[in-house]
This record gives structure tokens, C-alpha cells and sequence, in this order.
């Protein structure tokens, strides 16, 4: 008998990175700017993956606003621009220029990272 197996490498998430809080921090910012998500990944074997194929999808979806969390301001944000992904080979992070609706203005979400191995990242918002 032949048996074929297909081994998927598992990820090492480090983490969002400024200006992105990570949870439970919810992340403050204006509706309609385009905020720079950065992540790294390690592999395995500890080595930085910098593959633009290993991110999935970045989404985002309402949630109701939990006041009793602790929020902090985005500082760094960009006025126009459109959403892409870019990996940053001094900082070995992943960047992803991700616009926001202005329609968003008063509402909370949840922002969520889809990586290639299945996991799901998440940094929630709320826009001014």
C-alpha cells in the first residue's frame, strides 16, 4: 500500500505590533483612516516566515462596544491609501494597510487575520 500525507506547517503568531493593540485592549481610531496591521511569524523551526502566501484574509465584523475593556489610541494611521500587504524584511513583520469605512464612525468590530495553517487572529476597534 502507498499512503500519501501532506504535513502543514503550524505558525508561531508573535503578536500584533504598535499600532495595533492585542486583546483585551481595544484599539481607538477615526473611522475611514487606513490603519497599518503588523504581525510576525515564526516557523517551526524558529525561523521568521516572510511567504506573502502564509496570510489568508483580513476581515472585520460589527461587534457590540464593551466599555468595561481598556482602550488606547491607534498612533499611527494613514489618510488614504488602499488595503494591501507588504512584508517588512528589517522589522521581519507583516504589513497590511487595512481602510477603514467612515460609515464604521460610532461602532465597534472585530477585526480578524486568517492565516494559511487555519489560525485566526483577532484586535478589536472602536471608530470615532
Amino acid at each position: 500500500k502507498t499512503h500519501r500525507y501532506s504535513i502543514m506547517e503550524r505558525y508561531v503568531f508573535g503578536g500584533f505590533f504598535s499600532p495595533v493593540d492585542n486583546p483585551p485592549v481595544v484599539n481607538k481610531t477615526k473611522a475611514g483612516l487606513v490603519v497599518p496591521v503588523k504581525w510576525s511569524l515564526a516557523g517551526g523551526d524558529g525561523r521568521y516566515v516572510s511567504s506573502l502566501t502564509s496570510f489568508t484574509t483580513l476581515t472585520s465584523r460589527p461587534v457590540t462596544c464593551d466599555s468595561s475593556l481598556p482602550s488606547d489610541p491607534i498612533e499611527q494611521t494613514l489618510t488614504s491609501g488602499g488595503s494591501r500587504l507588504r512584508y517588512d524584511q528589517s522589522a521581519n513583520q507583516f504589513v497590511y494597510n487595512w481602510k477603514t469605512a467612515a460609515s464604521w464612525r460610532g461602532t465597534c468590530r472585530v477585526m480578524e487575520l486568517a492565516l494559511k495553517d487555519g489560525q485566526k487572529q483577532q484586535a478589536v476597534f472602536r471608530f470615532q
